[in-house]
């Protein structure tokens, strides 16, 4: 299972492998959907730093906060406690700067 948090190149991408114990679908998630959470994520940094301790993962959904833990397998369970598909997320953590771009290595297992 892939537990991830994806930003590369401005962009988010998949947060999790799987949800609810299915493999992801092929379907992406639109890229509106995409630019709505990470324009959200823009607006809303200050208040993440500041509400959330450093580390606290924190998930972004139709352009709001929607969850927040301590570990990527939490915040998947609180996701999915709310109806919430994570692929459909913004995942980041509190006090974190994120480059513009990054490389990513995705392990599947």
């Amino acid at each position: 299972m892939s537990l991830c948090t994806l930003i590369r190149g401005g962009r988010s991408e998949d947060v999790f492998g799987r949800f609810e114990g299915r493999e992801r679908s092929t379907m992406s998630v639109s890229t509106a959907e995409h630019e709505r959470n990470e324009a959200a994520f823009r607006r809303l940094k200050p208040n993440i730093d500041d509400t959330y301790p450093a580390g606290t993962f924190v998930a972004i959904h139709g352009g709001r906060i929607v969850a927040d833990a301590e570990s990527l397998v939490t915040l998947r369970e609180r996701l999915a406690a709310e109806k919430v598909p994570p692929r459909e997320s913004l995942v980041v953590q509190a006090g974190v700067d994120y480059p513009e771009s990054a490389i990513v290595f995705r392990l599947h297992g």
